[in-house]
């Protein structure tokens, strides 16, 4: 879940003004489950999954230019 940490990164790295204020930036997953995968037959270990989730932001009371967010996602 590392995109959840990244994401969150490249939006403070955009708005300093998040690095004072971390309150207003609110990240948070929704809906998730895991999707598995099966690999060829007789192939052990090509097996895998997969995170798929909702990723919610929440800017308050932002100000900004929303071309610079959607840049910066």
């Amino acid at each position: 879940m590392r995109k959840h940490d990244s994401f969150r990164t490249a939006i403070t790295a955009a708005f300093p003004e998040l690095v004072r204020n971390p309150q207003a930036l609110a990240v948070f997953i929704d809906r998730g489950r895991i999707a598995a995968r099966a690999g060829p037959a007789g192939a052990d270990k090509a097996t895998g999954f997969e995170w798929r989730y909702t990723l919610n932001a929440v800017l308050i009371d932002f100000i900004g230019d929303t071309n610079k967010l959607a840049v910066a996602v």
